[in-house]
């Protein structure tokens, strides 16, 4: 006997974009039986790219601005463990759990972006950042690294850029790989214990930039770098290991996008493209957010 089928129960927050969404799709409900929660999708995601760009200044500073497009289509299945939200090809079947994931908007930053490749100008803009803590208090920001992945077994290449969003309007993209070495006001700035740090795997952060550069980090990860994952385990009594996307789909109820060719692109080479830059900036942008919701939790 066929098991007796029901359709889905959403939440409310999914919204009116989820049910036009649902009108487009080729069948004229979505349901799963008690057994097969599954749901087949056919039609494909789109997104628009940023352009690369360079500059004759060092520092670059812009208004962040969308770079994606609502789809008037359900898209293919996503990879929704881990970090990556990578098409599958074919035509996949989709979980209730995806389905709501998928009708999540995307996380931007759309605040003043400044990207800095010269070691005199980033030293000007770490000392302006310092200049901001409050007397006898903390500054926390959301931090974040990126570098060129390589395949080569036992290989590993150098941290690139260093991403801090101080407030939740202004992202720095410091391009240590620009620089040629990293800048001494840099590595103050970090280091400082009023200076608390936020982030996913954070502490792995810091050991890589003491392997790769002259910086002891041992006492900075015990004074001032907090991972999110403990925190969010502790406030949403969990024990899971979390993802930055993750976290911001349970929390924030958005989506971050992992675009594997921007997130495995050449982040050593300069200029970096707009693209980059966005991708760069939400993380951070999603880090000192989800510092600020849950420890108000």
């Amino acid at each position: 006997m066929a098991p007796k089928r029901r359709k889905v129960k959403l939440p409310d927050w999914v919204g009116e974009d989820y049910d036009d969404r649902n009108k487009l799709a080729d069948k004229d409900m979505l349901a799963v039986g008690e057994e097969d929660k599954k749901v087949p999708m056919n039609s494909n995601s789109k997104r628009d790219t940023g352009k690369e760009m360079g500059s004759d200044s060092c520092i670059h500073a812009t208004a962040s601005t969308s770079s994606y497009s609502a789809s008037h289509k359900i898209p293919k299945r996503r990879c929704m463990a881990g970090t990556s939200t990578s098409q599958v090809t074919g035509d996949q079947p989709l979980s209730s759990s995806e389905i709501i994931a998928l009708s999540m908007p995307f996380l931007q930053f759309s605040g003043s972006l400044i990207y800095s490749y010269n070691s005199g100008d980033c030293s000007l803009l770490c000392e302006d950042i310092l200049t901001t803590i409050p007397v006898d208090d903390y500054l926390h920001v959301g931090f974040d690294l990126e570098w060129p992945v390589t395949f080569a077994a036992g290989s590993t290449c150098k941290v690139a850029l260093v991403q801090i969003c101080t407030v939740e309007d202004k992202c720095y993209l410091f391009h240590i790989a620009a620089m040629g070495d990293f800048p001494l006001a840099l590595k103050t700035l970090i280091s400082h214990q009023n200076v608390i740090k936020y982030g996913i795997n954070i502490e792995a952060d810091f050991w890589k930039l003491e392997r790769d550069f002259d910086f002891r980090v041992k006492d900075v990860i015990q004074k001032s770098v907090k991972d999110l994952s403990a925190i969010a385990n502790k406030k949403l009594k969990s024990s899971e290991r979390w993802t930055l996307e993750g976290l911001c789909r349970n929390v924030l109820r958005k989506r971050l996008d992992k675009n594997s060719s921007v997130r495995c692109g050449q982040w050593d080479e300069y200029p970096l493209s707009e693209e980059q830059k966005q991708y760069a900036a939400a993380d951070a942008y999603a880090s000192l957010l989800l510092a600020k919701r849950l420890l108000k939790l």
